[in-house]
C-alpha cells in the first residue's frame, strides 16, 4: 500500500512591509493520482484579488489559483509535491507579496517573480525622419539580408547557439546576455550584465551587477530601467535608488543592492533621487 504524501506550510506576513497584516494562512498539499491537491485556508485575509503561487527550488513560480473569500481548493496535474519548496499569497494587480512561507531567503525569489510578471514598458516608437529613413532603407536591404540568412554556415549557427553572452539573434524566445558598463564613474570596480528577454510588447531587459572592493565582491545589484520619480513603482519594492546611466539602453535604472553573502538589502548611502 502506497503511503500518503502530504505537506503543511504556514504562510505569514512580511512584518517589515505589512505591519498591520496580522493574519496567516495554512496551506495543505497532498499527492493524489490526479496531481497535487491544494487546500489553502486564510479566512481572515482582508485583501481582494490575490492568488496563490507555488515555487520550485530554483525559484520558478507556478500559479495555483485565485483565492476567493480566503479559500482555495484545487488540483494541479503538472506539479509534484517534492518540487514545491515555497509558497506565497501575492496581489494579482500590484505583485505585492502579502503572505510567504517561512525558512527561505525571499529577496531573490521576489525580484525574479516581479521581473517575470511585471508589464515591460513599450518599446520606443520611431517617428518623423527616423521612421522615414528606416522605411527607405528596408526595401534596399531586404534581399541582401535574405541572402545572408540563406548563406549562413552550420559552424556559425553552432557558435551562435553556444555563445551564452549574446544568445541566438534568430531565436525569438532565447534570453540574451551582454556585458555593459552603465555606471563607470559611480562604480569603477564593477561588472555588469544586461539580460534581455521577449515580452508582449517587444524585448525588455534588466541589469545585474557585482561591485568589488579589491578582489572581494561586496554587493550584488539588480536594476530595472525606468524614469525617475519620488518613489519607485509599487512593484519594485526594495529598489530604493535611482541612478542615471551612460548606456543607450535606458535613461536610468532603479537599483536594489544586496549583501554578496547574506542577500540582505543594503543601503549604499547613494542619493535616491538620481543626482
Amino acid at each position: 500500500m502506497q503511503s500518503i504524501q502530504r505537506s503543511v506550510m504556514v504562510l505569514k506576513p512580511d512584518s517589515a512591509a505589512h505591519m498591520s497584516l496580522k493574519n496567516q494562512a495554512v496551506l495543505k498539499l497532498q499527492s493524489t493520482p490526479n496531481g497535487l491537491a491544494v487546500d489553502l485556508s486564510a479566512a481572515s485575509l482582508p485583501i481582494q484579488n490575490v492568488g496563490l503561487y507555488l515555487f520550485d527550488a530554483d525559484g520558478t513560480d507556478h500559479f495555483a489559483g485565485d483565492i476567493m473569500e480566503g479559500l482555495l481548493q484545487t488540483t494541479l496535474p503538472d506539479i509534484s509535491l517534492q518540487s514545491v519548496t515555497d509558497a506565497a499569497v501575492i496581489s494579482c494587480d500590484t505583485l505585492v507579496f502579502y503572505l510567504k512561507s517561512t525558512g527561505s531567503n525571499w529577496t531573490d525569489i521576489v525580484a525574479r517573480f516581479k521581473f517575470a510578471h511585471s508589464t515591460p514598458p513599450p518599446a520606443p516608437r520611431m517617428t518623423g525622419q527616423a521612421e522615414k529613413d528606416l522605411s527607405s532603407q528596408s526595401d534596399d536591404t531586404f534581399n541582401e539580408l535574405e541572402k545572408e540568412k540563406q548563406n549562413e554556415t552550420i559552424e556559425k549557427k553552432e557558435e551562435a547557439s553556444s555563445n551564452n553572452s549574446h544568445g541566438c539573434d534568430t531565436c525569438p524566445h532565447v534570453i540574451r546576455q551582454d556585458k555593459i558598463n552603465p555606471f563607470p564613474t559611480s562604480f569603477p570596480n564593477s561588472e555588469w550584465v544586461k539580460i534581455s528577454y521577449p515580452g508582449p510588447a517587444g524585448w525588455w531587459h534588466y541589469i545585474s551587477g557585482k561591485i568589488r572592493s579589491g578582489d572581494t565582491i561586496i554587493a550584488k545589484v539588480l536594476g530595472v530601467p525606468g524614469e525617475y520619480g519620488m518613489a519607485p513603482p509599487i512593484w519594485l519594492e526594495g529598489f530604493g535608488t535611482y541612478m542615471r546611466c551612460v548606456t543607450p539602453d535606458a535613461g536610468g535604472y532603479w537599483l536594489m543592492f544586496q549583501d554578496a553573502e547574506t542577500g540582505e538589502v543594503l543601503d549604499m548611502g547613494l542619493s535616491p533621487h538620481g543626482e
